[in-house]
């Protein structure tokens, strides 16, 4: 019988963790020491940030409202893929920056008119007390609703001990390689880690080689502006 590709949740992973190390369970009834469960999570979001994976990049719609002049990024925001957005209803182009200079150059000139936003910054929201969110700021600030697809990149989803994290099937053994490595430092008193990293950093480079990507080749479309392709498809020449 086949066996089922391996995609570890957090809570098999710490299991599959303790045994390799042969970790004995400290405290009573036989749990897992919390500093090895830190270690197996925090493996999971560094091997998330270690490059900007395609599986991050997130799909969005940015909503303007008329006559207000910021608008709140999705909570998972790390950063913008594009610099240039454009309005769905095309309403002209949207840049971005997270300089202040140009945006305020901007906003000055524009004072308080309304209009067709030409640039944004994204900046932190700083009225918001209970998490960490990003908002972008537009200037002019427009005068009707506006909403722009955009692409970004998203930080690590929160997992609990039964989520199936949704990336390509190598990371899952990107994951278990890192957090042996790190856990191996921590509750080990040998350089065993010192391999099992060896071997975490060579899968790393054919992650980013090979399963980065979603085509094997980049073969670029030629633009026929002339028709002479498709004369040559119409003669009813065959290559052989």
């Amino acid at each position: 019988m086949a066996v089922a590709q391996q995609k570890w949740t957090l809570t098999t992973l710490i299991a599959q963790i303790v045994g390799e190390l042969n970790q004995d369970r400290s405290a009573a009834g036989g749990t897992v020491p919390d500093r090895l469960s830190n270690i197996v999570h925090e493996s999971y979001e560094e091997l998330w940030d270690e490059h900007d994976w395609l599986f991050k990049r997130i799909t969005a719609t940015l909503t303007l409202t008329a006559d207000t002049a910021t608008a709140d990024m999705p909570d998972t925001f790390e950063k913008l893929d594009p610099k240039w957005l454009h309005e769905n209803n095309d309403r002209g182009p949207l840049y971005f920056t997270d300089e202040a200079h140009p945006f305020e150059d901007q906003r000055y000139n524009d004072k308080d008119i309304t209009g067709d936003p030409i640039i944004a910054r994204i900046q932190p929201k700083t009225s918001e007390v209970t998490k960490y969110v990003w908002q972008v700021e537009v200037t002019p600030t427009p005068a009707a609703g506006m909403t722009y697809r955009y692409v970004y990149l998203r930080y690590a989803p929160p997992i609990d001990g039964a989520t199936v994290i949704l990336w390509p099937q190598p990371f899952h053994r990107g994951w278990h390689l890192l957090a042996l490595a790190r856990c191996q430092r921590s509750f080990k008193p040998d350089e065993s880690w010192q391999e099992t990293f060896a071997a975490y950093m060579h899968l790393l480079t054919r992650l980013k080689r090979q399963n980065d990507e979603t085509m094997r080749s980049s073969t670029p479309y030629i633009y026929d502006g002339n028709g002479y392709l498709g004369d040559v498809a119409s003669s009813g020449c065959t290559l052989d």
